[in-house]
């Protein structure tokens, strides 16, 4: 094992303190180690709290905390960028055993990564109501801050009781829409076969034959307009 995995697995908790060379006695050597891992997972936590503010008010700032440890000692960060950590964390807790009996608790998780991914996307022009009949020739797939998610359980109504939504929080499961068309990430019910029209887009198709088959074509068209979901460049 080289010096870097040792150090890692140190850190992690998941083995002892690496054989370094160091300048002190085991002992001080141990306890400075132990101090810097203690101060990676405060971080790490810390990010997490950040993160996912609306999963830690539903299960309480202490048990949160240690959800965190137990999260962060086998997903380490990935990506440079702190705004990204947690990607995993909403399929983690569906395996998770003392938050089953919670079972919006990860699609809660899931609403809050995806509203970062929104946010970090990139900026692209959207297709407008005024804009939709020429931009059908040059391609309509979705808007790169766009994601549609499908809830089977009331998450979208938790979260929106713990994150000062009061216009959501009489939302029943279905299909979520959020995207960042400008300045501001939106969220908001979907109507039912948004998501599908999403995959089908994604994947190329014209909008007519994504859109085609959906019990309410026009109702999904204008919810995804009107949000600034789509963007132009399909071909």
């Amino acid at each position: 094992m080289s010096h870097e995995t040792q150090f890692i697995a140190g850190l992690r908790g998941q083995a002892k303190m690496p054989d370094l060379a160091i300048d002190h006695p085991p002992a001080e050597a141990a306890r400075r180690f132990s101090v810097y891992r203690n101060n990676v997972a405060v971080a790490l936590t810390a990010a997490l709290r950040a993160g996912f503010p609306a999963v830690e008010a539903l299960v309480g700032h202490e048990f949160f905390t240690a959800m965190a440890r137990e999260f962060i000692r086998d997903h380490p960060p990935r990506d440079p960028v702190m705004a990204c950590y947690g990607g995993p964390f909403a399929g983690w807790l569906e395996g998770f055993a003392p938050v089953v009996g919670l079972p919006y608790l990860p699609e809660v998780a899931c609403i809050e990564m995806t509203l970062r991914l929104a946010c970090h996307a990139r900026d692209c022009a959207v297709v407008t109501q005024e804009t939709l009949g020429e931009s059908v020739g040059a391609g309509i797939v979705p808007h790169p801050a766009a994601h549609c998610l499908s809830l089977r359980s009331a998450a979208l109504s938790a979260w929106a009781r713990n994150s000062g939504r009061p216009d959501l929080k009489s939302a029943a499961p279905g299909e979520v829409l959020i995207t960042r068309p400008h300045a501001d990430v939106l969220i908001a019910e979907a109507p039912r076969g948004t998501k599908a029209t999403f995959s089908d887009l994604s994947q190329g198709r014209d909008l007519e034959v994504a859109l085609e088959g959906r019990s309410d074509p026009v109702a999904i068209l204008s919810c995804l307009v009107r949000a600034g979901a789509l963007t132009t460049g399909g071909r």
